[in-house]
């Protein structure tokens, strides 16, 4: 399918890439933040994987959830809203009360107990799994490096690298790139990969280096790849179950299993990932077993409900956007070329949009215009085209909130670490990182590690202008009291905007 659309994608902007010869950057409708955007081959030779891990005993805990003259009493949860809430009980929202009064848009009070109908077959008494925290980019990552972990384990990853389009990664540069870029947490991608191998901790005779996780998926080959594929599979079930998409895990056997309603985002991540990878009955071994996934990264990383508790809830109602002006200069004229889209990949919410520089220049060539800070803050991250920027309040403290830009030319870049202010030069505008057919950056938000979707809880405010929700993935438009700017790929005059 992927190789089918790929094909349908290049005959239909062919056309594009031979006559474009001025910057109204013709950014094309589907998934530009796809996490395979280049080729890649293993410069390691092979190593047979015969490990085999070995885990310890433990057990989460599990928040009051009861149910009671049919009625289930549940605690809302970190990032719970009414609607999705409904999604997983199976009801509509009218139905469910509470002692206290029920934001109907926003997020729920975290422990909020809500009394809700029960209208589904079956017990649902399993314990959380993993808080969210530990599957998201969440501030319980700001002391683990990445590097000296591996290192000091003295595994196969400590020593091998790989070539990504023109350049060679090692192993933690690789599990870095693919933890910051999707948000999730590089503990939780090393477990994985320990999981599945023993690749972390040991140094086994071969590797199969085409499949080293042991995948086998068409179209992710190699470590890079294949684990990519895996923080996708985390992303899809972590959004997914927070904004109620889905109900029901399918395994590789073709068999389903209702997702039980009261689980955190998180544990149901962990669910969904692990249904990707095995059949029904395994499943159930490999996460609720003696010798389980959470059992070996306890042992790995100690007890991550420990570091949970100092950051959790991670989203509550107090939340709220921080002012963001639109990162261009004054006076320029820019175009909406891409409306709502995912935030990173396809297992993102949707929440991103792309603008384009309207300037005459070469498509694709990196522009003379630059962009500029939103807010106030620190840059965390500045690579492979990607910038981050963490938001600071009027104490100058961090908020939280990161603003993720996408496609920033390494000219000129703003270095990691700086701190920068409002409207300070954050670098050029570029088709570089991911797929694009026209210089443009795409501007994404997220909140202690979690991306955020437009509209309701949290709109997506910029420069005073309002974000809707797309009816169409990359067509959506801004509105400013009467004034509307429309998406358009090819940025003509309806899709253009003056800060």
């Amino acid at each position: 399918m992927r190789k089918n659309r790929a094909i349908w994608i290049t005959a239909l902007f062919l056309p594009v890439f031979l006559l474009a010869s001025c910057n109204f950057p013709l950014i094309s409708p589907y998934d530009p933040m796809d996490e395979i955007p280049f080729p890649t081959k293993a410069v390691n030779p092979p190593i047979f994987i015969t490990a085999t891990p070995i885990w310890l005993e433990s057990g989460p805990s599990q928040p009051s959830f009861s149910l009671e003259n049919g009625l289930f009493s549940y605690p809302a949860q970190s990032g719970d809203t009414l609607e999705a809430v409904a999604r997983h009980f199976g009801v509509s929202t009218v139905q469910i009360t509470s002692s206290h009064p029920i934001n109907p848009t926003g997020v729920l009070i975290p422990g909020q107990i809500l009394f809700i109908p029960n209208n589904l077959e079956g017990d649902f008494t399993s314990a959380r799994l993993f808080p969210d925290s530990e599957v998201v980019y969440s501030p319980t990552t700001a002391d683990f490096d990445i590097e000296q972990y591996i290192n000091s384990q003295g595994g196969w990853l400590s020593n091998y690298h790989e070539i990504i389009g023109d350049e060679e990664f090692s192993g933690a540069e690789i599990i870095e790139r693919i933890a910051v870029s999707n948000s999730l947490n590089p503990r939780l991608l090393l477990a994985l990969v320990e999981f599945r191998t023993g690749l972390v901790r040991s140094t086994p005779a071969y590797v199969n280096l085409d499949y080293p996780l042991g995948l086998s998926v068409t179209g992710y080959r190699g470590f890079y790849l294949e684990t990519a594929l895996m923080a996708r599979w985390l992303n899809t079930g972590y959004y997914g179950w927070r904004q109620g998409l889905f109900t029901d895990l399918t395994f590789l056997d073709g068999t389903s299993q209702r997702v039980e309603p009261q689980l955190n985002a998180g544990s149901v991540a962990l669910q969904y990932l692990f249904s990707q990878m095995y059949y029904s009955s395994t499943w159930h071994d490999v996460l609720y077993s003696n010798n389980n996934f959470p059992v070996l990264y306890m042992d790995m990383f100690g007890d991550p409900w420990q570091r949970a508790a100092a950051v959790e809830p991670l989203i509550t109602p107090a939340v709220t956007q921080p002012a963001l002006e639109l990162p261009f200069t004054p006076g320029e004229e820019w175009a909406l070329t891409g409306g709502i889209h995912y935030d990173w990949n396809s297992g993102t919410p949707m929440g991103a949009l792309d603008f384009a520089p309207v300037t005459g220049e070469p498509a694709c060539s990196v522009s003379r215009v630059w962009v500029l800070a939103p807010a106030s803050g620190r840059i965390s991250y500045s690579n492979s085209s990607i910038v981050i920027l963490d938001m600071f309040d009027d104490q100058a403290r961090a908020t939280g909130w990161q603003v993720f830009f996408m496609h920033i030319a390494t000219s000129e870049r703003v270095p990691q670490g700086s701190i920068v202010a409002k409207d300070d030069r954050i670098g050029h505008p570029s088709c570089e990182g991911g797929q694009a057919t026209g210089t443009h950056f795409h501007i994404a938000r997220r909140y202690n590690g979690e991306w955020l979707a437009t509209g309701n809880p949290f709109p997506f405010i910029i420069g005073g202008w309002t974000a809707l929700p797309p009816s169409t993935q990359f067509q959506s438009s801004l509105v400013k009291s009467d004034q509307v700017v429309t998406s358009n790929i090819n940025g003509n005059k309806s899709s253009r905007i003056v800060r």
